[in-house]
């Protein structure tokens, strides 16, 4: 998911994106915790990168589920800086989400499952002469 996300944002953003992994960031995460206002979390993310954050601006929020107000926060940021995009991702989200009694903001938020690829999706994409002999069953 990680990498699919990056290489999106490499594409469309080029150096236009912050990236934000909250599991790995120890410092970025405890200046975030709590804070659920947009503007705070702009200023923060700003300061850190030295970088400004614009309507031409991704934040990629890595491992979500570390930071219970940054989900809360798309809520806010949707609703008062719409042309900010944001993405968020998260490994074990749908266990934190489980246990979390304060959800997720629904109706502000869209979520889409990433699975990992099965072998013959990896090689179709990587190699299609071969998925094609696999498929055949015209083995090498």
């Amino acid at each position: 998911k990680t990498f699919s996300v990056l290489e999106f944002a490499k594409t469309h953003f080029i150096d236009n994106y912050f990236y934000v992994n909250l599991m790995i960031n120890n410092e970025l995460k405890e200046k975030l915790k709590n804070i659920n206002d947009p503007k705070d979390i702009i200023n923060i993310l700003e300061l850190h990168f030295q970088k400004t954050i614009n309507e031409q601006t991704l934040i990629i929020f890595d491992e979500i589920q570390e930071l219970k107000n940054i989900r809360t926060s798309f809520k806010f940021f949707y609703e008062e800086h719409k042309e900010i995009k944001i993405i968020g991702l998260g490994s074990y989200l749908s266990n934190a989400l489980l246990n979390d009694q304060e959800g997720f903001p629904v109706g502000k938020v869209d979520t889409i499952n990433v699975y990992p690829l099965t072998f013959y999706e990896y090689v179709i994409n990587a190699n299609s002469l071969l998925a094609n002999k696999i498929n055949n069953k015209k083995y090498l």
